[in-house]
């Protein structure tokens, strides 16, 4: 019975829409991940940031930094996307 399970799955995966549908998934699963591994970096940070006194909070905020921050975790996470839709073409 697990052989004609794997056969018809391995029957399925040889055809374009198998590998589409193979590649999809591979990419939602990488980009679900990438999101929650930078949500969970993304809050230690602002829970770091939370212990600092106000006055240098107030110059981190001048400065810019929590817009340079962002600014950085976003382009991390369209550069991992963009290497997720790359892998997802490649498998196509």
């Amino acid at each position: 019975m697990f052989d004609m399970l794997l056969l018809t799955l391995n029957h399925w995966l040889s055809t374009a829409l198998g590998r589409l549908l193979a590649g999809a998934g591979l990419t939602l699963a990488v980009a679900t991940g990438i999101v929650a591994l930078f949500d969970s970096m993304l809050d230690k940070v602002i829970s770091n940031f939370n212990g600092i006194p106000s006055t240098v909070a107030s110059f981190v905020n001048i400065a810019g930094v929590d817009v340079a921050l962002s600014l950085i975790v976003s382009a991390l996470i369209a550069r991992q996307g963009l290497m997720s839709v790359k892998v997802f073409i490649a498998k196509v």
